[in-house]
């Protein structure tokens, strides 16, 4: 078998990147895989050096206790890139990380293939000035993105986002059967409205964040009776960080790790920041994002980023403009959560100017086809022969 690797980090890229390799194995069924990754890529036959399920981090204090982790992890994997080079090499956002893998595989000799490269939902991304030296092509989800990378010289074709294809419904169903497909599997009723709750993938997040939340959903229990409650946990984190001590919702609290059977099943979000704010958008789903953190976090948020970042969230980002409310420090309280989520829940024409703007954003981000777009080029990069690569 020929090697191939693939280095993804945190639960969007390890999700994004296990669909890029089981599309790149039907295509090129030769190659064996190893890498850095989480339980997505493990579940799609890739054979991991670490799990980087934990190494997201938030704010200096959190970055600096993981750095020296991460940082053997990269030097173990900088030498198995040499031992010997694989054929391919996939990135998978991730990008202080990945940019010293691409540094040290170009070096070698080896087809560098990066997936959603970071940032690229910023309509002015900030990219490596030696990226076109070292990477061999660039997939891309956002048209902005592809024409700064190509202006620096980076061959950066514009596949669309691979999020776009996995909110698809399964085949056959239309998004009222699969919500209400959804909702059977995971014993909520069909006839009783549905909030899910996303509220971390870092352990750090879960401390700030889901206490205020559970505290959203027990007013709602007396605001709204009869609410059904649905938690997504991360694939980063088991039940039981979620339901320790003060942390516990109503007594009525589903919980699920599959992010897209809650996306589904729901009428309503609760959610952080993130990756998932740009699913729930694809899926149509009313939001209001919030975001909580440490006095540390809260500091460097204030100094260096509130001026800069007009939205937090992907959806309001990538329009420009306020289609989900976003709570945030003072107005991030459980009273103000929940009586904005109770008035949706007894108006729900409350919510259709921001449906029809879902609506719009989805169709913005144009047809499914992302991934296998993505891994036909991936697929052509890979020699044809079983020989090592030759030096580019």
């Amino acid at each position: 078998m020929t090697t191939a690797a693939v280095f993804a980090g945190e639960s969007s890229g390890d999700l994004l990147g296990a669909a890029l390799i089981r599309a790149l194995q039907a295509l090129r069924p030769e190659l064996s895989w190893w890498g850095v990754g989480g339980p997505h890529l493990a579940a799609a036959g890739v054979r991991l050096e670490y799990d980087s399920s934990h190494w997201g981090a938030l704010g200096w204090l959190e970055s600096f206790r993981k750095g020296l982790r991460v940082n053997a992890a990269l030097h173990h994997c900088l030498d198995r890139l040499s031992q010997p080079p694989p054929a391919l090499v996939v990135l998978v956002d991730f990008g202080g990380f990945n940019l010293h893998i691409a540094r040290r595989a170009a070096a070698a000799g080896t087809p560098v293939f990066w997936f959603m490269p970071p940032g690229a939902w910023r309509r002015r991304p900030r990219i490596p000035a030696d990226m076109a030296r070292h990477v061999t092509a660039v997939a891309t989800p956002f048209p902005w993105s592809a024409e700064r990378l190509r202006a620096a010289g980076v061959n950066a074709p514009f596949v669309g986002p691979p999020l776009v294809d996995l909110s698809q419904p399964p085949p056959g169903l239309s998004p009222e059967e699969h919500q209400r497909q959804a909702r059977a599997e995971l014993g909520l009723a069909a006839d009783r409205p549905v909030i899910a709750y996303f509220p971390a993938s870092r352990t750090t997040e879960v401390r700030d964040i889901w206490p205020m939340m559970a505290a959203a959903a027990r007013r709602l229990d007396d605001l709204a009776p009869g609410v059904q409650h649905l938690v997504g946990v991360a694939p980063s984190l088991e039940v039981a960080d979620l339901a320790e001590g003060n942390f516990t919702g109503p007594a009525e609290l589903t919980y699920t790790p599959k992010a897209r059977q809650a996306l589904a099943a729901c009428d309503y979000l609760l959610t952080k920041s993130g990756t998932i704010t740009l699913e729930a958008a694809l899926f149509q789903r009313p939001m209001v994002i919030t975001y909580g953190g440490n006095w540390l976090m809260k500091l460097e948020y204030r100094l260096f980023y509130r001026g800069r970042l007009g939205y937090i969230g992907l959806p309001n980002i990538l329009a420009e403009e306020a289609i989900c409310p976003e709570l945030l420090e003072r107005q991030a309280n459980p009273a103000a959560l929940a009586a904005l989520l109770s008035q949706w829940l007894q108006d729900p024409e409350a919510t259709r100017k921001q449906r029809q703007q879902l609506a719009a954003l989805r169709a913005r981000l144009g047809r499914p086809g992302a991934i296998q777009r993505a891994a036909r080029l991936a697929a052509e990069l890979v020699p044809s022969t079983k020989s090592s690569p030759s030096r580019r």
